[in-house]
């Protein structure tokens, strides 16, 4: 059963977008604020537009739990990028992969064939994400991997 839920950007409450910019930007939670929220909402805006990105917010139970993006779509090519971020409160209990997973039925129902993403061939983590998902991938320098998802079509 999923727990997991995804939350585009926009329909994310400020309460949460001021925790996920407490996060970001390494500053008290209290601190934040409506101004700072306002110019963040604008900087991920711009972001989405400039590399043709989808940003959600990764919720378990209703709580903020990490991001999760779409990003640099390549709809003539068929690919797409994920890159995901969980708070620390929140890691090793299944919700990136099960975030994951949704984003892939994202992907695939915008007509992907495949996503990609970087991961530090040290974390470990993130790399069993993509191994749950049969990643390939390719060495890079810098100690980077290049992880590729083939999407699977759904059978009704």
């Amino acid at each position: 059963m999923c727990r997991t839920k995804l939350k585009y950007f926009d329909d994310i409450k400020d309460t949460d977008k001021r925790k996920l910019y407490s996060y970001i930007h390494n500053v008290h939670l209290e601190s934040v604020k409506l101004t700072q929220i306002r110019q963040f909402n604008k900087e991920i805006d711009d972001w989405m537009s400039r590399s043709q990105s989808e940003y959600f917010g990764i919720f378990a139970k209703d709580e903020l739990a990490g991001t999760i993006s779409l990003s640099k779509q390549h709809i003539e090519e068929g690919y797409a990028s994920i890159g995901y971020e969980i708070f620390p409160e929140f890691r090793s209990m299944g919700i990136a992969t099960e975030a994951f997973t949704l984003m892939l039925d994202i992907a695939g129902s915008r007509g992907f064939k495949f996503v990609k993403g970087k991961v530090r061939n040290d974390n470990e983590y993130s790399l069993r994400i993509w191994q749950k998902h049969n990643a390939q991938s390719i060495e890079l320098a810098d100690g980077m991997l290049e992880m590729r998802v083939e999407i699977k079509e759904k059978k009704c």
